[in-house]
């Protein structure tokens, strides 16, 4: 089952939901086994508080993206907020940005998603 919240869709139209499977808020259990990330989108933010303590735990655990074998430091954002200048240049030169996004070359498995996009809805 898809649940809105204030807004239903972002910007470019793209439809925002949390998802629940079998009574479990698919969202929590992707952020907790450390798959994706706890992003907030203002004004939808019913859950953020939720997500925001699976992410603690996920990253306390060294699971998924956090597994301390291969850490993830830093979200992306907080990765291009501290090197924002360096992938600037990079775009501005044309060069790809994947290295920027993932800096510690996570496994294809290990890469975070932040946005659920609902195909043909």
């Amino acid at each position: 089952m898809l649940e809105t919240d204030a807004e239903a869709r972002d910007t470019d139209g793209r439809r925002l939901a949390y998802v629940w499977l079998n009574g479990n808020l698919l969202n929590e259990t992707l952020v907790a086994e450390g798959f994706a990330l706890a992003v907030s989108h203002p004004p939808n933010q019913k859950y953020d508080q939720r997500l925001a303590h699976a992410q603690d735990r996920a990253r306390a655990l060294g699971l998924g993206m956090w597994n301390p074998r291969q850490p993830m430091r830093s979200t992306p954002d907080e990765f291009r907020k501290q090197n924002g200048k360096e992938g600037e240049r990079r775009k501005e030169k044309g060069e790809k940005l994947l290295h920027s996004l993932y800096p510690f070359q996570l496994p294809i498995a290990h890469r975070p998603y932040t946005q659920f996009l609902i195909l043909n809805s």
